[in-house]
């Protein structure tokens, strides 16, 4: 028994090692090709890092907006039990399964220049296809699921008597969740913020 346990501890870590192989040599690779100087020559160029800046700032609101959304929407489906439940949690899902230049069609279709809600924000002077704008709806649209559902476990794991035990107290709803819920889930909200960030 133990040298089969053994056996098949050398073998998972030998599949863990080369897995982990595969997602490290090319970046090592990447950095070693380019040596210390390359890096200086890439962020001297001023389009580079105009290009990360934009990044920066347009990741760090798709992040934004997905946790204002997002957040409440989670505790939403977590918590309560309505009828078209399952039904909300797996159109949210969707974009999860689209691949990514047909989700940017599905976007210019609803935010393009010719459609009901891109031509009206362009005729109010709000220019979504082509602007730092349109890039956050893009990064929204794709991260948001993945952080509704991090978000999902989150709450999953209080336990939901600890928000009872507070509104017993006098709390309402609201405050229960900012003292109680928050707090406890805080760890969970900051991954699903930070896997957002990244994608």
């Amino acid at each position: 028994m133990r040298q089969a346990h053994r056996a098949a501890s050398v073998i998972a870590a030998l599949c863990g090692s080369i897995f982990l192989l595969f997602l490290v040599a090319p970046i090592a690779r990447l950095i070693g090709a380019g040596g210390a100087d390359g890096l200086r020559h890439l962020f001297a160029d001023a389009e580079l890092r105009s290009a990360l800046a934009l990044t920066a700032l347009t990741a760090t609101s798709a992040t934004a907006l997905a946790i204002l959304g997002g957040t409440p929407l989670a505790y939403l489906l977590e918590r309560r039990r309505f009828r078209g439940r399952s039904l909300l949690a797996a159109v949210i899902d969707l974009p999860l399964l689209i691949p990514h230049p047909v989700a940017g069609i599905a976007l210019l279709l609803v935010l393009g220049r010719r459609s009901l809600v891109g031509g009206t924000l362009l005729d109010l002077g709000i220019r979504i296809v082509g602007s730092p704008l349109g890039i956050v709806c893009a990064m929204l649209f794709v991260s948001a699921p993945l952080y509704v559902s991090a978000t999902r476990e989150a709450f999953a794991r209080v336990d939901v008597r600890y928000e009872a035990v507070a509104r017993s107290l006098g709390d309402p709803a609201w405050r229960a969740f900012r003292r109680v819920t928050l707090p406890l889930s805080s760890r969970g909200l900051i991954a699903a913020g930070v896997v957002v960030w990244a994608r």
